[in-house]
């Protein structure tokens, strides 16, 4: 999935318009609007506050996966077996 993709189904995900979250993001609507259609990227620092707003990784909106739980997945499979136990004795406290 492309980023004008993840950004519109994060949009319609959490039940926003483009004009709500414009005001929202203080954006112009026009703006989020060229996001979605891939008119336009946002920039890095925009990237971060979308991340943030959605509650998402950062990595996430910039990779390929179609899911965040893709995105976990491949960075799990990344990690050496000693390094997936320390995270998942790390999950487990939280």
């Amino acid at each position: 999935m492309q980023l004008h993709e993840k950004l519109r189904q994060l949009r319609k995900d959490s039940g926003y318009s483009q004009v709500a979250l414009s005001k929202l993001l203080e954006l112009n609507s026009r703006t989020v609007r060229r996001y979605e259609s891939a008119d336009i990227e946002p920039s890095k620092a925009q990237l971060q506050v979308l991340a943030d707003f959605y509650n998402v990784p950062l990595g996430y909106l910039l990779s390929t996966d179609n899911t965040v739980l893709d995105y976990a997945k491949s960075i799990a499979d990344s990690l050496t077996e000693t390094d997936r136990m320390k995270l998942l004795e790390y999950l487990q406290k939280k």
